[in-house]
């Protein structure tokens, strides 16, 4: 068969066992490029036999110019002999997706997702790698469809270690064009096939038609095919049947269309007519061909003359063009009628809906809604498969197969869709603007603006998203839902306005109510989860019935835009009022992500859990998080979230005591959030600066920064920021510079924060800080009220800073005991997490009380024995009857211990540590 034989490629041969003895050990990649007939599959060919004479797992596949439209069609020859079983190894989401993705599972309604298809044949390579060196390989790049290059070009990324052999071949003219996932590879031999010499040729014509050339000849041949040895067997067949006469002109290069068309011309017309239907099907059988041609005698006495020209052979009852460019030669030889006639029967054959669609548009010779129809269904199996892009091109297509305006935008609108989830914003874009101008003012141009607006948003930022959002508004009637929707996108882009955000939330929920039943749930569950959130963050109180009936609305695994944004408000307030419980959710959440492949949105996630890790002391936990989070950060491009990781990575700092690390973290994140203007950033970075200097005992300093931040609220309408640290701090520099008045009225805001939306956290800040402005104006038993109120936290570092407090209130009460007890508890708590300049500040106010270490209770034996039992939990009968005493003498044994050790209840008495410990 022509261009079959592999000589003069010797040294090709030795560099590509090279890859394979090193795919032993960790990833090796091959890239086989150059011109079409070069001999790039012969060599690919030639590879693959290697890996296989070595017990290497091979998964490979060979995609032709008309699969190119077709979803996944290059990763379903792919995983062609990979078993059920080994999918059913994969987490849920991922396994789900790639049988679908693959055809071996009924799609659910709603869009696919394609990361976690990505991800699920990334596990599946590893698996199987990991029993045995694998040779992933793929022949004629150049026609993968983009859904399986996209997938291939995430998994060859993410190979190093894997014992993973990559062998692809391109068709290139410059060898310069490097394939999705190769560039920048490490382990990468490219090899460039160039022409063959004189001595190569003289074997290649020898071996293919039975005896040599002449040299003159062969001079001739070199010259006129460059080597190629596709287009010398071709010239030396023109030779052959011309006799050899050595001074026969030869062909040019340019000529070898027409060379390849004369092949094709020269057949059998019957052959010629059965090789037009395998030209024009992606995988090509005698089966199909028997179908389109309606004789299986004529396609198999078709298909014996075509393979007695060498032109294709069969296999398996598959039918295989012996070089691709016979393939191409077969197609354009024939007439655009005819093609279009053949595209017809072709799809009247055919099952599958994608193939049969395609078909039918290549076959009409104009505007046709039944083709419209079918590439409408085909795209809605794309999209449901996880090909966005594939999806985006055939609703493309059928919107040209469409005049009316509002079913064009029907088509255009999922195509611009997909095309914004695959990340093509800028054609996305255009597709929208498209659908927009052929709409007339009404909900369907409402709608298509909406989609249109967030588009815009991510790109060209809020004003022009916004501006969108209102002349959506004005097109949208008296259609609630649709109101309701407007108003919600439109307070995802007020970014810089709080107020104005928590208006558009209650003027959504102001449309909706009542309308419910008309609206889907998600979108019912995010109008309620977003005005609680902006209701709190506006600084008008807390909604807890919203969040309820929000939760209880929403779907737990739907996809859709506002389910996920509905959940993740829910989650985000969740991780301010229950910390416990947000870190809980946003773990789970994070790993669904994983699942899915959805490695951007993940971040997310991982900022919020370095965040939460600090507060509930897990330090060592919460820096991992905190580096992780900042490096994928910027390896996914998302500068606002490298802002918000650096924040975490500055807060752990500054909480171990690392305060040059911590300030410098912070500097370069509000360097990043002033550029991009993001005020929620801004002011978590101002408050991590602030507490950074309240920590280096520079209280000036730290007041700068923090009131910094409340300006920056105060300018965007953030009334009560939620890490509520931020108000104590301020609180506790203000009155440590004497500043009391200025310290009054902080806290009364901080108290009315409280006050309209009471939690844990803000209430133990404001108790704490209520302490400390009180100190600071003499009143010591007020501020012994004020920590009586405080609650207790799953927040050691918090707990700690407010017995800290506390320790110090009890001192300037002249209660040692009950003061060395609080500045124990809190220096324990300290040292446990590693805030070395915590433990300090607890040792310098432990000194200060003047107690030497057997000062520990200053209790009699009887009295400690009494307070050891009192602590217990046992009641004044049990202890005078485990004591041997009357009821009496056991309470006045308690108000000397009240006395001596400063505490006056009994659950006051439980919390001293040294109760707990066992008697000597």
């Amino acid at each position: 068969m022509a261009g079959s034989q592999l000589v003069g490629r010797e040294h090709e041969l030795a560099a590509a066992a090279d890859v394979l003895t090193l795919a032993r050990e960790r990833t090796a990649r091959l890239l086989l490029s150059g011109e079409a007939g070069i001999g790039k599959s012969v060599l690919w060919e030639q590879v693959l036999g290697d890996a296989a004479g070595r017990g290497y797992a091979i998964l490979s596949c060979r995609p032709v110019e008309s699969e190119a439209r077709l979803a996944f069609s290059g990763l379903i020859d792919l995983f062609d002999r990979v078993p059920d079983d080994v999918l059913a190894q994969l987490p849920g989401p991922q396994r789900t997706a790639l049988e679908v993705a693959l055809l071996r599972r009924q799609a659910d309604d709603g869009a696919g997702d394609p990361r976690a298809v990505y991800l699920a044949t990334l596990n599946v390579i590893r698996a199987l790698a990991a029993d045995t060196p694998l040779v992933l390989a793929v022949d004629d790049a150049q026609w993968l469809d983009e859904s399986s290059g996209r997938v291939l070009e995430y998994v060859v990324r993410r190979l190093a270690d894997e014992r993973v052999a990559v062998v692809v071949s391109v068709r290139d003219e410059t060898g310069d064009h490097l394939p999705p996932g190769l560039s920048g590879q490490d382990h990468l031999v490219h090899l460039r096939l160039s022409g063959l010499s004189i001595g190569a040729l003289h074997r290649l014509v020898r071996s293919a038609v039975g005896s040599p050339l002449p040299r003159p000849a062969l001079v001739a041949l070199q010259r006129a095919s460059g080597g190629n040895p596709f287009y010398a067997l071709e010239l030396a067949g023109v030779l052959r049947r011309d006799g050899g006469t050595p001074g026969l002109p030869l062909p040019t290069p340019r000529a070898l269309g027409e060379l390849l068309t004369n092949r094709v011309v020269a057949l059998p017309a019957r052959s010629r007519d059965a090789l037009l239907y395998a030209s024009a099907l992606a995988q090509p059988t005698v089966d199909l061909l028997a179908a389109a041609l309606g004789d299986a005698d004529a396609a198999d006495e078709a298909l014996a003359d075509a393979e007695d020209h060498g032109v294709v052979e069969v296999v398996a009852g598959a039918i295989r063009f012996t070089h691709p460019l016979l393939r191409s030669a077969v197609y354009s030889a024939a007439t655009g009628g005819r093609r279009r006639r053949v595209h017809r029967r072709l799809a009247a054959v055919l099952d599958d809906p994608e193939t049969r669609a395609l078909h039918l548009a290549l076959g009409s010779g104009g505007p046709a809604p039944e083709v419209a129809d079918a590439l409408d269904e085909a795209a809605r199996i794309a999209q449901q498969r996880g090909a966005p892009e594939n999806a985006a091109r055939m609703w493309e297509l059928a919107a040209g197969h469409v005049g009316d305006p509002v079913r064009r935008a029907g088509l255009l609108v999922p195509a611009a869709q997909c095309l914004f989830s695959a990340g093509d914003a800028a054609r996305a874009r255009e597709l929208f603007e498209a659908a927009v101008a052929g709409l007339p003012a009404g909900p369907h141009r409402a709608a298509a603006l909406l989609e249109l607006a967030v588009v815009v948003f991510f790109g060209n930022g809020p004003v022009e998203a916004t501006a969108l959002c209102d002349e959506a508004l004005a097109c949208a009637g008296d259609d609630p839902v649709l109101r309701a929707t407007t108003y919600l996108r439109r307070s995802l882009f007020c970014q810089n306005d709080t107020a104005e955000r928590y208006r558009n939330t209650r003027q959504a929920l102001a449309e909706i109510t009542g309308h419910e039943g008309a609206a889907p749930d998600d979108l019912v569950a995010c109008v309620l989860a977003g005005s609680a959130y902006y209701r709190l963050l506006a600084g008008e109180g807390l909604r807890v019935d919203y969040l309820r009936r929000a939760a209880a609305l929403v779907s737990p695994t739907g996809q859709s835009r506002d389910a996920r944004s509905a959940r993740s408000l829910l989650r985000v307030i969740t991780k301010y009022t229950d910390p416990v419980r947000g870190r809980h959710d946003i773990a789970r959440s994070r790993h669904d992500l994983l699942d899915r492949g959805d490695e951007a949105t993940a971040v997310h996630e991982l900022v919020h859990l370095a965040e939460l890790d600090v507060w509930l002391g897990d330090w060592p936990l919460a820096d991992r998080e905190a580096a992780e989070a900042l490096d994928a950060a910027e390896q996914t491009g998302q500068r606002p979230w490298a802002a918000y990781a650096l924040y975490t990575r500055a807060l752990v700092d500054a909480h171990r005591g690392d305060h040059d690390a911590a300030l410098e973290a912070a500097a370069e994140g509000l360097r990043i959030a002033t550029e991009l203007d993001d005020s929620w950033v801004t002011v978590h970075l101002r408050a991590v600066l602030g507490f950074t200097e309240l920590s280096r005992d520079d209280p000036a300093a730290a007041r700068a920064h923090l009131t910094a931040a409340l300006e920056v609220c105060a300018a965007v309408g953030l009334g009560d920021f939620p890490v509520s640290s931020l108000y104590g701090d301020l609180v506790e520099v203000t009155a440590e510079l004497g500043l009391v008045a200025e310290a009054q009225a902080l806290l009364a805001d901080l108290e009315l924060r409280r006050d309209r939306a009471p939690r844990p956290w803000i209430t133990a800040v404001a108790a704490r800080s209520a302490a400390l402005v009180r100190m600071a104006c003499g009143d010591v038993a007020g501020a012994q009220a004020a920590l009586d109120s405080a609650p207790d936290l799953p927040m050691p570092f918090e707990q700690a800073r407010t017995d800290l407090v506390r320790g110090r209130v009890l001192r300037r009460r002249k209660e040692k005991l009950a003061a060395r007890e609080a500045l124990l508890a809190a220096r324990a708590e300290f040292d446990r997490l590693g805030a070395s300049r915590w433990v300090g500040e607890a040792d310098t106010e432990l000194g200060r009380l003047g107690l030497r270490r057997d000062d520990e209770h200053g209790l009699t034996a009887t009295e400690l024995h009494v307070a050891r039992l009192v602590a217990a939990g046992l009641s004044n009968r049990e202890v005078a009857a485990a004591a041997y005493v009357t009821t009496k003498t056991v309470e006045a044994h308690l108000s000397r211990i009240y006395r001596k050790t400063g505490v006056r209840s009994r659950r006051e008495l439980s919390r001293l540590a040294f109760l707990r410990e066992p008697p000597d």
